[in-house]
């Protein structure tokens, strides 16, 4: 959408974070850590009650958290990290073929395209990795709606630093202050401010 402004035409934009926006998967990730949890012999009852007391925790966070015997180094973090993941992303896949509707957030596709259709550019700025964007947004028929997607793979400092949403704006070629964000989390939420 372009409107005038003191004489000059003004480009909006939207910058999207997908878990938790998109994607209702908050559920996915908690089963995954109590899968890793029972494999290492942690109750399903501590690892609940360690989830709920530091939800927006990165995994290394709640990898050290949860396992401080298993984790005593870089290595072994990014261990449970990887074993974590894995079960989360068996978990989406069989999700995204079988219960699709409960996994995409309602009226996203609706919103995005109403947001394209008022010519309102559109980003993705996500800390997940490109084949699990891809993935997503393919299932839920949206990947067409973003002119831009950012993954974890495209930033070198992630959310809590802006960076992610200032080169989304970039990008997409719109002043900062032209764009309006949508996060759901904390780490997420002080990013999108400082950009």
């Amino acid at each position: 959408m372009q409107v005038a402004r003191y004489g000059q035409a003004v480009r909006f934009g939207a910058v999207f974070d997908m878990n938790g926006v998109i994607i209702n998967d908050g559920p996915l990730h908690d089963r995954a850590w109590l899968e890793v949890g029972k494999r290492h012999g942690v109750p399903p009852a501590a690892t609940v009650s360690y989830l709920e007391q530091v939800a927006g925790q990165s995994t290394a966070a709640l990898a050290r958290g949860l396992f401080p015997e298993l984790t005593r180094n870089d290595a072994a973090i990014r261990e449970i990290g990887a074993e974590k993941k894995r079960i989360y992303w068996e978990l989406l896949s069989l999700g995204l073929k079988n219960n699709l509707q409960e996994l995409i957030i309602p009226g996203v596709r609706e919103f995005t395209r109403r947001l394209n259709d008022e010519s309102i550019s559109l980003a993705l700025n996500t800390s997940s990795p490109a084949i699990e964007v891809e993935e997503i947004l393919s299932a839920f028929g949206i990947i067409d709606h973003f002119g831009i997607i950012l993954t974890e793979e495209d930033v070198v400092n992630h959310k809590p630093h802006p960076e992610g949403y200032q080169l989304a704006a970039r990008q997409l070629g719109i002043d900062p202050k032209y764009c309006v964000g949508f996060e759901d989390s904390i780490p997420g939420l002080i990013s999108l401010r400082a950009a």
